[in-house]
């Protein structure tokens, strides 16, 4: 499959993107998909890829945000 992103286009996802993201790690990954977007996240940030560590931690933000809203209702 060819990769169709482009160095222009930038790595920081729209809220829609963070919540579907969130989903499929909650579904692949359980209680440890919030988890693991904060390890991606940390993972862009030593390799000096600021964007994409924002985007990954707006992921694990909104997992988080997620459980809580099941939580509460």
């Amino acid at each position: 499959m060819m990769n169709r992103w482009q160095h222009a286009q930038s790595a920081r996802p729209l809220i829609v993107e963070a919540d579907v993201m969130a989903a499929t790690l909650e579904a692949q990954h359980g209680l440890y998909a919030a988890e693991i977007a904060e390890f991606l996240s940390n993972f862009h940030t030593v390799e000096g890829n600021e964007e994409r560590a924002f985007a990954w931690a707006e992921v694990a933000d909104a997992v988080r945000d997620r459980m809580s809203e099941r939580v509460r209702s």
